[in-house]
């Protein structure tokens, strides 16, 4: 059987999780499974066996205060923030966008399909009417109404598609008037390897009209990538308003690193830290300020490490976490200024923080969130 990347992943990480059933975890605080509105900032951690799905919430006040399992969901999903809701992108399987709402300790209030065998892989907003979803097995992005469950529109990606007629689209961003999709282009006919270049295609939601890239070229263009196979999220860094993102290449090859792109001028710095310098595969990039971030990195053994960088000093490269294990999934920057880090590590699963001036390990021993955590997403208590 052919897996693409995502999937050799989740497999891998299948078999620690399932082993992990059985043990216990350390915990912070924490309450049991029942709906409780939290009236606090929050991480919203979706967790997985990849069997069965659930969400937990993290306050962020000094207690870390977890409400386990406050939410079934699916079991490959990640999840977006946007105007006060949770909106729970329950992907590959499950083909649809899941609305939870926090003052009602939530609680989904919608849920609604993006289409049959899509795999849909992120959502970004234009207003809570009006959303995009970039789906995986398609050509198409669907401009959903989050509110009333329901299509109102498509933009058509299949241009960017290479010879086996799927783009590959992935993850996208809202900066300013514009969005920003990350266009793989992977071949699925042999090893779900990149084919040529991979893209971000810029469009305007208001218009629904893509934004050429390159006035000098003839007709509409993307934004030709340094890089191929654009894997981490697109990520804007709050202090230098560019988005950064990481291209894999070809997992186990040193061929990529990160990308930052410039979404005034819509052009890339090119690879301005290479896979060789951190010696693997970078999956998460997180900005900590204009040139200082972490990353997950897959080494050549398949190992995890959590890696703190400076791009004014890209040379010197700091180990934060090493756990030794395929375990590292997702890192996140909360708006107190510390990293989250998921560890799916199958003696103590859980959410690990740690400062970000020093790197230090904050919490003393991971925070329970039921099942394993994959992926992170910060709420704020506007409400």
């Amino acid at each position: 059987m052919m897996f693409k990347p995502t999937q050799i992943a989740r497999r891998g990480l299948l078999l620690t999780a399932l082993a992990a059933l059985a043990l216990p975890a350390c915990e912070e605080t924490t309450t049991g499974p029942g709906p409780k509105p939290v009236y606090t900032d929050f991480a919203f951690v979706t967790t997985t066996d990849f069997a069965t799905g659930s969400a937990s919430v993290i306050a962020l006040d000094t207690t870390l205060t977890t409400y386990k399992d406050v939410e079934p969901i699916h079991s490959d999903a990640i999840s977006r923030f946007f105007a006060g809701r949770i909106y729970v992108v329950n992907r590959f399987g499950a083909d649809n966008i899941q609305v939870l709402e926090p003052t009602q300790g939530f609680q989904t209030i919608k849920q609604f399909s993006v289409g049959n065998g899509s795999d849909p892989h992120d959502i970004a907003f234009s207003s809570r009417t009006r959303a995009f979803v970039p789906r995986y097995n398609e050509t198409e992005i669907w401009i959903v109404d989050p509110g009333q469950g329901r299509r109102s529109g498509l933009i058509d990606v299949g241009w960017l598609a290479d010879g086996d007629g799927i783009p590959e689209m992935d993850h996208m961003v809202r900066v300013g008037n514009r969005i920003f999709v990350s266009v793989q282009r992977l071949d699925r006919s042999t090893d779900w390897g990149p084919v040529g270049q991979s893209y971000i295609a810029v469009f305007d939601p208001a218009t629904e009209q893509f934004i050429d890239a390159d006035p000098v070229a003839l007709g509409t263009q993307a934004l030709l990538l340094a890089g191929t196979n654009p894997y981490s999220e697109l990520v804007v860094n709050g202090y230098s308003l560019k988005i950064w993102v990481s291209c894999v290449g070809r997992f186990g090859v040193f061929d990529g690193g990160l990308e930052v792109v410039d979404p005034v001028t819509l052009t890339t710095s090119g690879i301005v830290l290479t896979e060789a310098t951190v010696s693997g595969d970078i999956t998460d990039v997180v900005p900590i300020d204009a040139n200082r971030g972490a990353a997950i990195v897959t080494d050549s053994n398949f190992n995890n490490l959590l890696l703190g960088f400076d791009l004014s000093t890209p040379g010197t490269i700091d180990t934060i976490y090493a756990p030794g294990s395929f375990s590292l999934q997702d890192a996140e920057l909360s708006p107190g200024v510390q990293l989250f880090l998921t560890d799916r590590t199958p003696s103590a699963p859980g959410i690990r923080v740690f400062r970000t001036d020093t790197w230090s390990q904050v919490t003393t021993s991971p925070i329970d969130v039921g099942l394993p955590p994959f992926d992170i997403e910060f709420g704020f208590a506007d409400y």
